[in-house]
């Protein structure tokens, strides 16, 4: 699978660049505060793969200190040039890729963070970024991740948002702050949809398992049309991949012609 789509989906996409309010916008800190709260928990150990600099960690451990909650997180990153910004943001740095991490090297976590890091790569490399996310995870963990399998996503749209702030009108009769409180809970319910919060390690595996599953039972048709939509998140980086392709193949042919 990785060779035929890697080619050309294996990519530093621009969709991935991280920011520092991206966990609260994809819904992953109000997951993170489920959790907490869920398991009585004010001490968390987090694992954030693909971290990038950590800015969104940073702003996520800040969220969950202002609920009562410690975080302690470590930023994994196969990027060598993130690891000054994120040793700095982050309490614990590690460089490498999560799948050929040696054991040990990060502690078991009760939550794991993989958001945007592999939702445009081949589908073997997300096989097995979140299996080794799930590895990682206490038994009673939390994977907490917007990678999805590859099947029907319903994400909150721009009406549903809209239509929170009408759906909390009525709570005005108690006050600014009631009404307040009521949006609030409404939107952070419409961001939770942005990702998924899968409880302990045996689900985190099988969840793991969905993604391979859900690409296999694709036609040809579909995972074809899946690279055209891949296409149409961030044409340059695709566009430039192509070119290069047809590059290389040319200068083979040049190669041969001249001997």
């Amino acid at each position: 699978m990785s060779g035929r789509y890697g080619a050309f989906l294996d990519r530093n996409w621009r969709i991935n660049f991280t920011k520092p309010k991206r966990y609260r916008s994809n819904g992953i800190t109000y997951h993170m505060l489920d959790y907490a709260d869920n398991t009585s928990r004010s001490e968390l150990t987090v694992v954030d793969v693909g971290c990038s600099y950590g800015v969104a960690s940073k702003t996520m451990k800040d969220d969950l200190a202002k609920r009562g909650v410690t975080a302690t997180v470590y930023g994994v990153d196969v990027a060598e040039r993130v690891r000054k910004r994120a040793t700095r943001n982050l309490d614990h740095f590690v460089g490498g890729d999560i799948t050929t991490i040696p054991p040990g090297t990060l502690p078991k976590a009760d939550a794991v963070v993989c958001s945007f890091a592999v939702n445009l790569v081949s589908p073997e490399i997300k096989y097995q970024v979140i299996r080794s996310c799930s590895d990682l995870i206490k038994e009673e963990g939390v994977l907490v991740t917007n990678t999805f399998p590859y099947e029907r996503i319903r994400l909150p749209t721009t009406m549903q948002f809209f239509g929170a702030y009408f759906r909390a009108l009525p709570s005005l009769r108690g006050g600014w702050s009631s009404f307040t409180s009521v949006h609030t809970n409404l939107k952070e319910n419409l961001l939770k949809r942005r990702s998924r919060a899968i409880y302990g390690r045996e689900a985190a595996f099988q969840y793991a398992e969905s993604i391979r599953l859900s690409w296999n039972n694709l036609s040809p048709l579909e995972k074809r049309f899946l690279l055209v939509s891949v296409f149409l998140q961030d044409p340059g980086p695709y566009t430039m991949s192509l070119f290069l392709a047809a590059l290389a193949k040319l200068r083979r042919a040049v190669s041969d012609l001249v001997g």
